[in-house]
């Protein structure tokens, strides 16, 4: 995952996960999670960057927001969710 704005509020909101490596050390989110706003300068030059970083090991294909929509809809794995804004609070 990438984050571009850290907000600590937000992170209080994570679950400890069941499983997690050793060198975690059962420490919480804030305390190793950042923000690349923090230390980058530009969020669409990261994005930029970071497209072509990953267009050198495999093929990107531009989809529309439905295109996507109905991929997220297709059976797959599912590990995180949208909180709705009466969860956030």
């Amino acid at each position: 995952s990438v984050l571009w704005a850290y907000e600590a509020r937000r992170m209080e909101l994570l679950r400890m996960p069941k499983r997690q490596p050793d060198y975690r050390a059962q420490r919480p989110h804030a305390s190793f999670v950042r923000g690349l706003g923090a230390v980058l300068p530009c969020r669409r030059q990261f994005g930029d960057a970071l497209a072509r970083a990953i267009a050198q090991r495999w093929e990107l294909v531009p989809a529309s927001l439905e295109e996507a929509e109905e991929a997220i809809g297709r059976p797959h794995r599912k590990v995180t969710r949208v909180l709705s804004p009466d969860e956030v609070g």
